[in-house]
C-alpha cells in the first residue's frame, strides 16, 4: 500500500466511524473562508489542520490493538478537538467581523490551538502504530515535547503578525514577546528533556521540525517586507539580497526535508542537529531577531534604529545562506556516515 493508498484509507475509516461533532468543524472552516477571506493565511492553516486530524482520527481506527484501547468521543470533543468552542469562535468571528482587533485575536487563538492540537493528536496516532515514539515519556507527550509543539504553534501566527500589525501600537509588543518566547523555548526544550530523561523519537523530529516552522514563514515575510524601509542610492540592493539569502537557506531545508524523508525516513536517529545546524541556527535567530527589531523601531518611527539593526541583518542573511549552504553538505555526509555504520554493525 502506497502513501496515497494509506491516506485514502485513513479518510475511508475517518467518514465510517463519523462524529456528528465534525459537522461543526465543516461549519467552523466554512464561516471562517467566507467572512475572513483577508486572514486566507490563518484560515488556511486551520483548515489545513482540521484535514490533518481527520486523517489521524481515522488513523487512529487502522492502528493495532484498537479493539482494546479505550476511546470516549466526549472527552474527544472537549479535550481533543474543542470543536463545540472552535465553532462558537468562528460564528463570532463572522458576526462582528468590523471589529478587527477582536477578529484577528480569535483568529490566532484558533491557529495556535489547532495547530497544537493537531500535533498532539498526529502524536498520539503515531505511538499507538508505534510504542517507541513516546517511550521515555509512559505514551505522553511530556514537557519538552509540548515546549517544541506550543514553540510551532505560536510560530505560525508571528509572520501574520508582522505583516499585519492588526493590534496598531500594540503590536510592537505583542510580536516581540512572542518572538521571544519562541527562541526561549527553542533553547530550552532539549536540555530539559536531557536533564529529565525524557528524550523521546519524537521530540528528535519536533525540536528541529519547529526550528523550520519559525524560520520558514517568518524570512518569507521578513524578506518581503524589506521594501518597506525604502532604502535607495547604494542601499536598494537590500531588498533583493536579503530575498536571495532568505531563498538559499530555504531551498536548503527544503531539500533537507525531501532528501531525509525520501532516504533517511527509518533513521532511528530522527533528524538530531549537528554542530553546523546548530550554528545555522544561532545566526537565524540574531537574523530574526535583528530584522523584528528593526520592523518594530520603523513601526515606532525610530528610523536611526531601524536603518541600523536592518543593516545587521544584511549581514546576518549572507551568513545564514553561507552556513546553509555548508550545513546541507554537511548533514548529507553525516547521515551517509551513520547508514554505513548502520549497515557495517
Amino acid at each position: 500500500m502506497n502513501a496515497f493508498e494509506r491516506i485514502i484509507l485513513y479518510y475511508s475509516r475517518a467518514i465510517k466511524h463519523w462524529n456528528a461533532l465534525w459537522f461543526f468543524h465543516i461549519f467552523a472552516d466554512t464561516l471562517l473562508v467566507i467572512f475572513a477571506r483577508d486572514y486566507w493565511y490563518l484560515v488556511s492553516i486551520i483548515v489545513l489542520g482540521d484535514l490533518i486530524r481527520l486523517a489521524a482520527n481515522g488513523a487512529w481506527y487502522c492502528a493495532k490493538k484498537h479493539d482494546t484501547a479505550k476511546r470516549n468521543p466526549a472527552k474527544d470533543a472537549i479535550t481533543y478537538a474543542l470543536l463545540p468552542w472552535k465553532s462558537g469562535a468562528a460564528s463570532m468571528a463572522a458576526v462582528m467581523a468590523a471589529m478587527r482587533p477582536f477578529v484577528s485575536t480569535i483568529l490566532y487563538i484558533l491557529v495556535a490551538f489547532n495547530t497544537i492540537e493537531t500535533i498532539r493528536r498526529v502524536l498520539l496516532v503515531m505511538q499507538k502504530f508505534d510504542a517507541t515514539w513516546l517511550k521515555n515519556t509512559e505514551g505522553k507527550i511530556g514537557i519538552a515535547n509540548w515546549l517544541s509543539i506550543s514553540r510551532i504553534g505560536a510560530s505560525i501566527v508571528l509572520p501574520h503578525l508582522f505583516w499585519v500589525r492588526p493590534y496598531g501600537g500594540w503590536n510592537t509588543t505583542v510580536e516581540l514577546v512572542l518572538l521571544g518566547i519562541c527562541f526561549a523555548t527553542d533553547a530550552i526544550d532539549g536540555r530539559i528533556a536531557r536533564k529529565c530523561h525524557m528524550e523521546t523519537r519524537a521530540g528528535r523530529y519536533l525540536d528541529p521540525l519547529g526550528d523550520k516552522v519559525l524560520f520558514v514563514p517568518l524570512a518569507i515575510a521578513f524578506a518581503l517586507m524589506t521594501g518597506r524601509f525604502g532604502f535607495t542610492g547604494t542601499k536598494a540592493c537590500y531588498g533583493t539580497v536579503t530575498i536571495v539569502c532568505a531563498f538559499i537557506a530555504i531551498v536548503r531545508d527544503i531539500l533537507f526535508f525531501i532528501w531525509f524523508f525520501t532516504w533517511r525516513k527509518k533513521g532511528p536517529q530522527g533528524m538530531r542537529a549537528g554542530n553546523v545546524d546548530k550554528v545555522r541556527m544561532v545566526a537565524i535567530c540574531l537574523w530574526l531577531g535583528a530584522m523584528a527589531i528593526s520592523y518594530a523601531a520603523d513601526e515606532l518611527g525610530n528610523t536611526a534604529s531601524a536603518s541600523q539593526f536592518a543593516s545587521y541583518g544584511f549581514f546576518l542573511v549572507m551568513a545564514v545562506a553561507a552556513i546553509s549552504f555548508i550545513s546541507l553538505f554537511v548533514d548529507i555526509k553525516r547521515f551517509n556516515k551513520a547508514k554505513k555504520e548502520t549497515i557495517y554493525t
